[in-house]
């Protein structure tokens, strides 16, 4: 009976410290999942307002979610109330995971702004992806964009990020993502 008591006894002990922890956490995740979702909410109208200048409030848009060859993923998309244009949200894979994109688009399929919304790209390489200095290439474009490593030879190219080159090709394909939910709607 011994050697039971000297192995149940902390098993016992491990399982309902487990278990007092775990109700823990699932009661503050309880807690905070309303207030996290309003962060949430409140960083993606936000980040809406930075990609479209001049927009005041949004209205979704009725296009439904889809998939791109490249594995891109049409989330939605939603029109300023005051006309300015429209943002579409787009996810992709980057090189250190899931990426969300918003991209805004004047009425007439013009790129106006781009911001990587969350990435967990590596910092001083792929996150100089979420930078105006290569978000700024996509401005006044339209259309499927392609990736390149040197020199842009056509207004349809994006200069690669020395280094972070899976980086930038996803952000551009998240854009031709968007470019194509915006194609869809017109």
């Amino acid at each position: 009976m011994k050697a039971f008591s000297e192995i149940a006894k902390p098993a016992l002990i491990l399982t309902a410290i487990c278990l007092i922890i775990s109700l823990a956490l699932a009661g503050t995740n309880t807690l905070t999942a309303d207030a996290i979702a309003q962060n949430n909410e409140k960083e993606a109208y936000e980040t809406r307002i930075k990609v479209l200048e001049g927009a005041d409030s949004f209205e979704p848009v009725a296009i439904e979610p889809f998939t791109a060859e490249d594995g891109s993923k049409f989330v939605e998309m939603v029109k300023a109330s005051n006309g300015v244009g429209y943002v579409a949200t787009t996810t992709t894979k980057g090189y250190g995971g899931e990426m969300t994109v918003m991209t805004g688009f004047d009425n007439e399929g013009n790129i106006v702004g781009v911001s990587v919304l969350s990435s967990n790209e590596t910092p001083g390489l792929g996150k100089k992806a979420e930078e105006p200095d290569f978000t700024g290439q996509y401005l006044g474009k339209s259309g499927t964009l392609s990736v390149v490593k040197n020199t842009a030879g056509t207004d349809k190219d994006i200069v690669a990020i020395s280094g972070a080159t899976i980086s930038s090709k996803a952000v551009t394909s998240a854009v031709n993502c968007a470019s194509q939910g915006f194609a869809a709607m017109k």
